[in-house]
């Protein structure tokens, strides 16, 4: 786990000051995103309503649907779907929907990444 945030803090930032800082607020857990558990069964949910706005023909629909996806993918939003990768990398498996994949890689393409390896599992 140690090295996964070194690796985190290296890539947020250059500057050894603000990795040591990113580093200690992931280890106190000071993000709020990291203290919520998200339950399999909200992870559904979301995962549903986002097929059910892509599928959806018209452009109103589809824009909803990037309108939500992109609330979900972002870290300040209560809707963080990202911090829970193993989880929704399950609900997505179980549901068939690995298409979406492709659409959280334009939000997030590391987190795409890991969703992709833990597909393969």
């Amino acid at each position: 786990m140690d090295k996964v945030i070194v690796e985190l803090a290296k890539s947020h930032s250059p500057n050894l000051m603000e990795q040591i800082y990113f580093m200690e607020s992931i280890k106190t857990e000071t993000w709020s995103w990291r203290r919520v558990t998200m339950n399999r069964e909200l992870m559904t949910n979301a995962v549903e309503t986002l097929v059910k706005y892509l599928k959806k023909a018209t452009d109103e629909e589809q824009k909803i649907f990037y309108k939500f996806l992109e609330n979900m993918c972002d870290t300040e939003s209560k809707y963080y779907i990202l911090g829970h990768l193993e989880l929704l990398a399950e609900v997505l498996k179980e549901k068939d929907y690995e298409c979406l994949i492709d659409f959280i890689a334009k939000y997030d393409y590391k987190a795409a990444q890991i969703l992709d390896v833990h597909m393969r599992d």
